[in-house]
Order: structure tokens, then C-alpha cells, then sequence
């Protein structure tokens, strides 16, 4: 396999937890993600869209954090990151700090106490009333911690704290790139709504524009969304369905897997990954059937019973440059879906389209 083992790992749970949720339904169902009202865009110069991977994405109506480093480096291994945070304003309101200058004031004291001795420098470049660019330098690796240089913008809005850092490890910024993204910061940054976000052509920011790039198709955009699973590295599982059906009376689901900034990953890889899995969790033999393959694309069926019922999956996997989307269609009945029922999920699932995400 080329995909490293953390990878295949979490698309097994992922996988097995597609199966568990069919069966036995979250007795709550949950929204999909919800963003700030409000989200900070860096544009970037339009040879570098692209050009960025997420590593890790927590993001909630009221806090988020997503990190990005080039396409070109490895988690382990990265030199340059870009980092998109945001608070809800009352998380500050409540401690007391009420200007941009209280909320720096707290980020600085606990970066400095962090580090002992005169590992660490600290300054304030630019600032107005609700905005400031600052720097930090980590001179010397520190227990677990690499050298750093951090160049971050921050703003405090009537609805919330933004930051947008750029940070290079294990050496100091150069005069000539620290004013780059000095300028950058300054001059390239955005507030805007998140419905405006979405609808960029480019731009940073803690929308997961990765996942807003897939248009389920007719078929599926109807249905509505009772789970959504998001992990540190960026994958995400959410799971549809028909906005007709209730719980416990569920006969049918459709899932969308994306893992977005993965590198290397054949759909013969995946499919691979995934009878493995399958047959390892259900403990039992499946038939895989392929519908559809080619470099980029697979579209496969299998059948199995559990629970007195018989489950038929179609599922599409779709490679793309910055990463991949797994499409499951489900269904739970007395009896095996046919050839010509299969024929027709696979017409659905081939309607979804992936949009220019830049």
C-alpha cells in the first residue's frame, strides 16, 4: 500500500462505523458541521491556489482551527504551515478582554510561560484599533517543540477572534519571506460571511471547501443528513437519508466519504483497503461486483445479511488531485436489491460531479 498506515487505520473505523450507524441509528441525529456566521479568507497569489493541504480541521459554530502545509511535505516532516483560527467573541467577553491588545496580551503570556529561559521572542509589528500583526520565535527546540517562526495576523470583530499565522520550522523566516507574509497578512486577508465562502473560487479559511466542492446530484440532494463525523486529519463521513423516513424505519442511507490532501491512493488501493476491512468486520464472505473502473474512478457492488435483513451497497470512488470521495448508497430489505435497481444507484451515484475547488 502506498498510503501510510494511520490512513488505512481510521478508513477501517470509518468504514465499520458506516455499518453500525445503518443498524443502530444515533439516538440524536446531528446537523451537519455549522461554521461561524462570520470567516477570515486569506487569498493567496492564484499560482499557489491549490498549493496547500489541510492536516488537521476541528471547526464548530463557535471555535475552529484548520492547518494547512504545502502538498509537497508530510505531517511528520512539514517545514511551512498556515493556520486559520476562530473564537466566538464571548469566549473573550467572559474572561474580561475586551480589546485586540487583552486577547494578545493572553496568547503572549501563555506562548512566553511555555518556554523557559530566553527561548522565545515576542513582538507586536503592526496594529490599529481591532487588528495587530505579531511574530514569535522559538530559538531553540524545546522537549517535544522544533524551532519556529511565526508571523500572525489577529482580529477581534463585533462576532469573533480571527488568526491567520504563517509559521516555518527549524529555521528563521529570511528577511526577504518574513516581509512577504508580513505584506501578505496585511493586505490579503478577508471578513466575510460564510455563505460568501463557500462560494469563492480560492481563498484559506476554516470552511472545508473540499467537501462543499461535491454536488450529490438530483438523486441526493433531498435527503437529509443525520450523522457527520469530522477527524483531525480532515476526513470526514457524513450520512444521508430520504427526508421521507424516520427512525427506527430506516431502509435505505447514502454516505459521503472525502479525504481531502491524500497522496499516492489508487482506487485499486482503496478497494483493496476496504474488502479487507469489510470482510474482516462482517466476518463473513461478500461478493464484490465492479461496475465501473477506470484510473480515477471505481463503481462496485456487494450484498450481506445481518439483523434478519439483506444489505445491498453500491458504492463510487472518485481519485482527485487533492484527494479523495467515497459515495455509499445503502439499502436494508428482506431481499438482495437486483441487477437492474443496481444499475439505477449507479446512475445516481455517477450524477454526483466535483466542482473547480480553485
Amino acid at each position: 500500500m502506498k498510503f501510510e498506515d494511520p490512513v488505512s487505520k481510521t478508513l477501517s473505523m470509518l468504514v465499520a462505523a458506516m455499518f453500525i450507524l445503518f443498524v443502530h441509528p444515533p439516538v440524536q441525529a446531528s446537523k451537519s458541521v455549522m461554521y461561524p456566521s462570520e470567516i477570515a479568507v486569506l487569498t493567496l497569489p492564484e499560482q499557489e491556489n491549490g498549493q496547500w493541504k489541510e492536516i488537521s480541521r476541528y471547526v464548530t459554530k463557535k471555535k475552529g482551527l484548520v492547518e494547512r502545509i504545502p502538498v509537497d511535505q508530510s505531517v511528520k516532516n512539514w517545514k511551512n504551515l498556515i493556520c486559520v483560527q476562530f473564537y466566538d467573541r464571548s469566549v473573550f467577553d467572559k474572561k474580561g478582554k475586551k480589546s485586540i491588545e487583552d486577547v494578545i496580551e493572553s496568547i503572549r503570556a501563555s506562548t512566553i510561560s511555555s518556554y523557559p529561559g530566553n527561548k522565545v521572542t515576542w513582538k507586536v509589528l503592526e496594529k490599529n484599533k481591532d487588528a495587530l500583526i505579531y511574530e514569535w520565535i522559538l530559538h531553540e527546540a524545546y522537549e517535544h517543540v522544533s524551532p519556529q517562526h511565526e508571523v500572525t495576523l489577529a482580529i477581534l470583530t463585533k462576532t469573533g477572534f480571527h488568526r491567520i499565522g504563517y509559521t516555518q520550522k527549524n529555521a528563521e523566516l529570511t528577511p526577504e519571506e518574513r516581509l512577504k507574509w508580513i505584506n501578505r497578512l496585511k493586505d490579503s486577508y478577508s471578513i466575510m460571511s460564510v455563505d460568501e465562502v463557500k462560494h469563492m473560487k480560492n481563498g484559506l479559511s476554516i470552511v472545508n471547501r473540499f467537501r462543499e466542492s461535491l454536488d450529490l446530484g438530483e438523486t441526493f440532494n433531498g435527503w437529509k443528513s443525520v450523522d457527520y463525523v469530522m477527524l483531525d486529519n480532515g476526513m470526514t463521513m457524513e450520512t444521508f437519508i430520504p427526508s421521507s423516513q424516520k427512525k427506527p424505519l430506516i431502509t435505505e442511507s447514502f454516505d459521503v466519504l472525502t479525504m481531502p490532501g491524500v497522496v499516492g491512493l489508487t482506487v485499486g488501493e482503496y478497494f483493496e483497503s476496504e474488502q479487507e476491512t469489510l470482510r474482516k468486520s462482517l466476518s463473513k464472505k461478500i461478493k464484490f461486483d465492479v461496475l465501473k473502473k477506470t484510473a480515477n474512478e471505481l463503481i462496485y457492488s456487494y450484498s450481506y445479511s445481518d439483523a434478519g435483513l439483506r444489505f445491498t451497497i453500491v458504492s463510487r470512488a472518485i481519485i482527485t488531485d487533492l484527494g479523495f470521495y467515497s459515495l455509499y448508497y445503502k439499502s436494508g430489505l428482506k431481499k438482495d436489491l437486483n441487477k437492474e435497481e443496481i444499475l439505477q444507484w449507479k446512475e445516481a451515484l455517477e450524477a454526483a460531479q466535483v466542482r473547480e475547488l480553485f
